[in-house]
């Protein structure tokens, strides 16, 4: 199972100068070599702000941008835990080591700075990886306020910080910008400044399992939420939704298993039928969600707490019928969402032409009605969130409301407006995304989950 993985103190370990040896992956692109060297010019080594400038130049002129993957050598208490294990003789494993080479191991130097682990780093631009962390969950925020990242502290790497660029695959060329860091990993002492690899089927693989932890880990933090009301409301109908969902993550986890160990999906793993079952909670979801509408709608702008009851079961007490209803409906996103990740990747891998672009395009051409649901339940608990209270209809002969009647009135507008925060769905905005990955010394790869890019 995934979990978020942990922040490490990047602060700490960028305080001394370091050489990062980064490699320029092709992610589908045509003239990605001249495109590079015209933008870096001949230098031999960037700064962290160069470095920056260079991506955002790349994916400005380039409609499939090459990919800069950067290397880091981390000592344990510092290795980002969770993500995906991925057997050394996978396509994925396989393809990543011809580039890495032998730089996946910690050389002497690092070893004596307390290193012991290697994790790599790419930051792909938002319009090539923007439906790679879609969902309705909470993105897990860090104890200083930051979003959980492989390699960042509070103050991100710091500005001395020296970016060696790697001429090719360092299991054959192994060359690298001047000594240094870079040479005692394994680099070498000089390079071709601007090389691209071409990398685009093992970047579109990458990304589409670091998609899939993300989406699993989804999953399983709406299934908690859902449990958490289901354990404690009686809801026979629900209970059964719930486990005809669940039903269908055996076959989607064999898949999404093969996607990564042999780069395939495989065509007898009952996909078919968790797809229907899934299909199925989604349409029920999208009923639900217009009964809804309509019933805000009736309102007109107000309702009394009684009228709120009637439409919506349980709402102002915790754990109410129609908030088990809004769970499930994100739990049903959720589950599309995993089987989107495997369906995309199958269907660029069916075309020769592969590129992360297309990647991106084909999952949100199948998540497109996942996204206009969300919107739709977003809008929906803004509505109830702004919905004018009104004291109920009194007889002729009662003037006053009594204080308990006035404290529950009063009640209510704040309680719709944190149920409203509480259960809309999460947006990342528009940002680039980094996929992490960290090599063991027996050719395996942990992949991890991707997360927003500082």
């Amino acid at each position: 199972m995934a979990e978020a993985h942990a922040r490490f103190d990047g602060e700490k370990l960028m305080a001394e100068p370091q050489e990062v040896p980064y490699w320029t992956l092709s992610s589908g692109g045509d003239g990605d070599d001249a495109l590079v060297q015209r933008l870096q010019g001949t230098a031999a080594e960037l700064n962290h702000d160069r470095l920056q400038r260079l991506r955002v130049a790349l994916a400005a002129m380039s409609d499939n941008p090459p990919v800069l993957m950067e290397r880091y050598a981390l000592a344990l208490p510092d290795v980002p835990q969770g993500g995906r294990l991925v057997a050394a003789g996978s396509p994925l494993a396989k393809q990543l080591g011809d580039i890495i080479g032998t730089t996946r191991q910690v050389a002497p130097v690092e070893a004596a700075a307390g290193s012991t682990e290697v994790l790599y780093r790419m930051v792909v631009p938002e319009r090539l990886a923007s439906q790679l962390a879609q969902g309705t969950a909470k993105q897990m925020v860090a104890k200083d306020g930051g979003v959980y990242s492989a390699v960042r502290g509070a103050k991100s790497i710091v500005g001395n910080t020296r970016f060696v660029p790697v001429s090719g695959g360092a299991g054959t060329a192994g060359a690298a910008g001047a000594g240094g860091a870079a040479a005692a990993a394994g680099l070498g002492s000089a390079g071709a400044v601007g090389a691209v690899v071409a990398a685009a089927p093992v970047v579109l693989l990458l990304a589409a399992t670091a998609g899939s932890i993300y989406a699993e880990e989804q999953r399983r933090r709406t299934l908690e939420r859902v449990e958490d009301i289901l354990n404690t409301l009686k809801a026979d109908a629900l209970d059964e939704e719930r486990d005809e969902l669940n039903g269908a993550v055996a076959a989607i986890t064999k898949a999404t298993a093969l996607l990564a160990d042999e780069g395939r999906l495989g065509l007898s793993l009952g996909l078919d039928s968790a797809v229907n079952r899934i299909d199925t909670a989604v349409s029920r979801a999208e009923r639900r969600v217009g009964d809804w509408e309509r019933a805000v709608a009736g309102f007109a702008g107000s309702a009394t707490p009684d009228e709120l009851r009637a439409e919506f079961p349980g709402l102002g007490a915790a754990g109410g019928e129609f908030e088990a209803k809004l769970r499930m409906a994100s739990f049903a996103i959720a589950m599309k969402r995993r089987v989107a990740i495997l369906q995309a990747a199958e269907h660029t891998q069916a075309d020769a032409s592969l590129s992360l672009s297309r990647f991106n395009d084909a999952l949100a051409e199948d998540t497109a009605d996942l996204a206009q649901l969300e919107q739709r339940m977003v809008h929906l608990l803004t509505d109830l969130a702004h919905l004018k209270i009104e004291a109920p209809a009194r007889r002729q002969h009662k003037v006053g409301y009594r204080p308990g009647e006035v404290r529950e009135l009063l009640r209510w507008t704040p309680y719709l407006r944190a149920f409203a925060d509480r259960e809309t769905p999460a947006s990342l905005g528009r940002r680039d995304f980094e996929l992490c990955f960290v090599a063991n010394d027996n050719g395996s790869i942990r992949v991890l989950e991707p997360v927003p890019a500082g």
